[in-house]
């Protein structure tokens, strides 16, 4: 037990010291995640793409951008936030 625990402070120490660059994701055009706002999930998996509106904001000083796609199901209409990953 007392190994263990010497191992596991050892992995975390080295982890802490560890520069983060060695941990960076590099970015690329498939660095995001989509979200789906609301709290309705589409029945099927048939869902159409309508569009992708894409937007700049500035809010107290900072600049916010994002994107919302428009898709539409049998259920209904449904709009996914494009989250990107930094």
């Amino acid at each position: 037990m007392r190994i263990l625990k010497i191992f596991v402070a050892t992995i975390i120490f080295l982890f802490l010291i560890t520069p983060s660059e060695l941990f960076a994701i590099e970015q690329n055009s498939n660095s995001y995640i989509r979200v789906l706002l609301g709290d309705r999930r589409p029945q099927q998996n048939d869902l159409k793409k309508i569009k992708k509106v894409a937007a700049k904001a500035i809010v107290s000083g900072s600049t916010y951008e994002g994107e919302i796609e428009i898709w539409k199901g049998e259920d209904g209409y449904f709009l996914i936030n494009v989250v990107n990953l930094e």
